[in-house]
């Protein structure tokens, strides 16, 4: 289970994997940063073993407002995440 700052919902989230039987893990990653996602992929692989599906659901927006407000670092963090 990947997170960027909410430890506490990822590892109630493992939980519930882990107690219906499941395997996994929560590891801190920014997906926009290549070197977290390998670190991310090596972490699961060398814990669980090779990866066999994954779901990605990562997405945030902007500041809420008109676009025309938004600055080019908004924009910016919003394409790396999405």
């Amino acid at each position: 289970v990947n997170y960027v700052s909410d430890k506490t919902a990822a590892d109630a989230v493992v939980k519930e994997i882990t107690d219906a039987g499941g395997k996994a893990i929560a590891v801190a990653a920014d997906t926009s940063v290549e070197a977290d996602v390998i670190r991310m992929f090596e972490t699961v692989d060398k814990e669980l073993g090779p990866i066999t599906g994954l779901v990605s659901n990562a997405g945030i927006h902007g500041p809420r407002g008109p676009v025309k407000d938004l600055t080019a670092d908004d924009i910016r963090r919003v394409l790396e995440v999405n």
